[in-house]
């Protein structure tokens, strides 16, 4: 079972390395290790999905320095819940 505990440590981890990232402090290598081979990205411009690999590292890379160029600092995770899926699985809702 996919234990709440977990899943808020893991943000909490996500948001010190993210945090690093927009300082520009962070090794890309770091930040893809958070992710999984595959991934789902949804914004208000749509949904992409990729693989982890060099041209998703650069695309966060960027992404971070677009962040900085609008005046970014931190991001602060406030509150995560958790609905359990199945025994492997859940949804995580970040605040």
């Amino acid at each position: 079972m996919v234990a709440k505990a977990d899943v808020q440590k893991f943000f909490k981890a996500y948001e010190k390395v993210y945090n690093d990232a927009i300082a520009g402090n962070v090794d890309m290598d770091d930040f893809g290790a958070m992710y999984s081979t595959g991934f789902v990205s949804v914004t208000p411009a749509g949904v992409i999905t990729g693989e982890n690999g060099p041209q998703f590292k650069d695309v966060m890379k960027n992404g971070f320095e677009a962040y900085r160029a609008m005046g970014s600092k931190t991001m602060t995770c406030k509150d995560v819940s958790v609905t359990t899926i199945d025994q492997d699985h859940c949804v995580a809702k970040v605040e």
